[in-house]
């Protein structure tokens, strides 16, 4: 039996691959989801060699070269389709014995899934407190602001990890997360996916004076630089007649940059002539103002329809025709938005840890 238990919040790319593989080690865990289902990005990710081998260990090598290409080379153009740079991956081949491999994401959270219990795998799971007792000082940090009594430790929790989560005399060393729905969920340690804001919950909970509903720590994150509205997508089926690139068995990657606004984007073949792109709209914060309290209106989420009514109808696209046919093409498409700070956020417990794009710890 598992001495340790991982308590996994938001279900990602990198929350996903975790689970998986505690699930092979035997480590236990359990992973909780606020949505009906996994809220994968639309539009495409590039698997780097080095991942490659881990993935082979998980064994996903079949499914991963079933549903990737890959990928040689990443060009830069200009809005007029003029070459800026090109980054040759090939020479990859020869020192990883392998080529970095692109896919769709969806595709790849399918392959996890596929592997996971559906008894770890909860949805509809929203997390509204995150309650720590570090077993070092005894600490904890509880998001209703109410201090727990310290739990003395019996030898055999002393000689390992495991400690016991539901002990008589009240709340052991480890973590504690409570949902909207009023269930509890207890682990060793908890790790968060970036976008689930494990880290406030906790942050927050540390704070008891709370002037005009913000806490004192909201701006631990450090002043945001930067906003990036990402809207992006995959393309139906289409015709290699109309897109001769689609024939190729390797993926073709091209990224537009335009001086001349905020906006930027790309487009890259997929397996099944399918092509994944993305668009990404900026807005620069300058220094006094980027403090989290300034930027409220900026903070509310857009939909996807409110960034694409900012792209033009002659936005060329980098693997031939518009962008605007490439969005009549599509079905599924996403917005996400990224704030790009200073520094990533902290928690202030050991017992917390951040995963995914843009945290300080990453798997893909």
């Amino acid at each position: 039996m598992s001495l340790l238990k991982v308590v996994i919040v938001g279900a990602d790319i990198g929350t996903l691959t975790l689970a998986l593989i505690l699930e092979q080690a035997g480590i236990d865990y359990i992973l909780l989801e606020s949505q009906e289902s996994v809220p994968v990005v639309a539009g495409g990710i590039i698997l780097h060699p080095t991942i490659l081998p881990l993935l082979e260990q998980l064994s996903l090598r079949d499914d991963l070269l079933f549903n990737s290409q890959p990928i040689e080379q990443v060009m830069i153009l200009d809005a007029d389709m003029e070459h800026i740079s090109s980054f040759d991956w090939s020479a990859r081949q020869s020192r990883y014995s392998a080529w970095s491999r692109f896919m769709s994401r969806l595709e790849y959270c399918e392959m996890l899934l596929e592997r996971l219990p559906e008894s770890k795998i909860l949805f509809d799971k929203n997390v509204v407190s995150v309650k720590t007792v570090d077993r070092d000082n005894g600490d904890s940090n509880n998001s209703s602001g109410t201090a727990q009594d310290d739990v003395s430790l019996n030898p055999r929790e002393e000689s390992g990890l495991a400690c016991d989560l539901l002990a008589e005399k009240g709340e052991a060393r480890g973590v504690t997360v409570e949902c909207a729905d009023g269930s509890f969920y207890r682990g060793h340690i908890i790790i968060g996916d970036v976008n689930s804001k494990v880290e406030q919950k906790l942050v927050n909970s540390n704070n008891s004076n709370n002037i005009n509903g913000h806490h004192a720590e909201e701006g631990k994150e450090g002043p945001i630089r930067e906003i990036q509205y990402h809207v992006s997508g995959i393309t139906e089926a289409l015709d290699p007649q109309r897109i001769p690139l689609l024939r190729d068995d390797t993926t073709e990657l091209r990224l537009v940059l335009d001086d001349k606004n905020s906006l930027s984007w790309w487009a890259a073949t997929l397996v099944d002539h399918r092509i994944a792109w993305q668009v990404t709209k900026r807005i620069s914060l300058p220094e006094k103002s980027s403090r989290v309290a300034d930027i409220g209106s900026i903070r509310s989420e857009p939909d996807a329809a409110t960034v694409m009514n900012q792209i033009s109808n002659t936005m060329m696209c980098p693997l031939g025709g518009t962008m605007e046919q490439l969005f009549l093409w599509t079905t599924n498409i996403s917005c996400k938005r990224w704030d790009d700070s200073r520094t990533s956020p902290r928690p202030s417990s050991c017992r917390v840890q951040i995963l995914g794009e843009g945290a300080d710890t990453q798997i893909v």
